[in-house]
Parts: structure tokens; sequence; C-alpha cells
């Protein structure tokens, strides 16, 4: 399987799930995705790419090191791949069959490198005019932070998350 480094928005079908915890206590559930479908903005279709073998993994960070709930990255595993709040679920031996979702990717900059990570999470039957992307994020606290704090100079973006990283802001 190579990695996703293309920006956009897929159709992608959950394959792996394991929680983590960064240096500073953050509990993060990290989930592989396998890409099924590309949505072409220019012929305004879905596009088959099952066959190219491309995954991508993100971690969304679920609870803070103080034990408090992330509210978006909960409301996004519940409605885009059908988490019930259970992290047993994202332990390898209980059994979940993790429904095909949609993501949206963006390219981040971070200490001069580019990485493609996964900006979206919506299930798979959210629909809008240009491909479905757009309704819940999966990003994240510090973003959330920004978003809540408007009118204020934005915060430095977050480290991107790549296998084996512990550099967590928060």
């Amino acid at each position: 399987m190579a990695q996703l480094t293309v920006v956009g928005k897929f159709k992608a079908q959950p394959f792996s799930r394991e929680l983590t915890t960064s240096s500073k206590g953050t509990v993060g559930a990290k989930i592989g995705f396998i890409i099924l479908e590309h949505y072409d903005p220019v012929a305004k279709r879905w596009e088959g790419w099952q066959g190219r073998g491309l995954t991508i993994e993100h971690t969304f960070w679920i609870y803070k090191a103080d034990n408090t709930e992330i509210a978006f990255a909960h409301k996004a595993l519940k409605e885009g791949i059908g988490w019930t709040g259970d992290l047993m679920q994202f332990d390898e031996s209980v059994e979940w069959n993790m429904p095909t979702c949609r993501i949206e990717t963006e390219d981040q900059e971070y200490n001069g490198k580019t990485y493609t990570r996964v900006k979206w999470l919506n299930p798979l039957d959210h629909d809008s005019s240009d491909g479905g992307g757009g309704k819940i994020k999966g990003r994240s606290a510090i973003e959330a932070l920004q978003r809540r704090l408007s009118g204020q100079a934005p915060l430095p973006p977050p480290p991107p998350s790549e296998p084996g990283s512990d550099d967590i802001p928060f």
C-alpha cells in the first residue's frame, strides 16, 4: 500500500484502528483509511481509485490530558464511522465493521516538510453540490480553538500526525 499524497475528496474504507496517547497524555484514535474513490471537481463525478492501493492514516484527538472530551472529534467519529463513544471499539480485537465514509485531505507544512492529512470526516451519505465535503471536522484541539476565537489572530497550526510522532502541542 502506498501513502496518499493527493489533496481532494475521497470515499474511504477504514481498515485499521488503535488508541494512542501523546507524551503529554492526550488520547487519540488513530484510523487508517484505504482510498476507494476520488471526486473529480472538473468532471463533477466520482472516479474509482480502489485499485491504486492508496492509504492515509490520521489521529483524531478525542480526550485532552485532563480527560476533557474534545467534542468535535467525538462528533466526527460518531457521525463519520459510527463510533459509539466506547474506547474499546478502537481495540483491534473488538469486532467493529467500520462503514465506508468520506474524507477530505489537505496539505500541511511542518518543519519544512509538507504532509497530506485528513481535514474532514463525513458519513458516506453526506451530500453537497461539490462532492460532499465540509460537514464534520476531525481536527486538532488548537484548530477547534481557532474557530471559537473569532476575530483574534490565528494560532500556529498543529504538527501533522505521522507514525511515531509524539509532538503534540497540548
